[in-house]
């Protein structure tokens, strides 16, 4: 079955890349935290993957956001200890 005039490659849209990285609003987002509970969690050292800067911008990995959730959220001396075993 065929549908005349339509060009399926016109209709579907391409999703937006996902951003490498993130501010703190977007990986509070992510986990479904507020943003100012976020922070003191980060500052708690109860977050795993540490902030990169990108100039005065505090970013973060969604990507190892994802993995600090698969792996059980351990604070950041558990997930700094499993990176340095996993060789990453």
């Amino acid at each position: 079955m065929t549908c005349e005039g339509c060009n399926t490659s016109s209709n579907v849209t391409a999703a937006p890349p996902e951003p490498l990285l993130v501010p703190d609003e977007g990986a509070a987002a992510m986990l479904g935290v507020g943003v100012s509970y976020f922070r003191q969690l980060l500052k708690a050292g109860s977050i795993g993957p540490q902030p990169v800067r990108l100039g005065r911008r505090q970013l973060h990995r969604p990507d190892l956001l994802r993995a600090w959730v698969s792996a059980g959220l351990p604070d950041r001396a558990a997930w700094l200890a499993m990176q340095r075993e996993g060789g990453e």
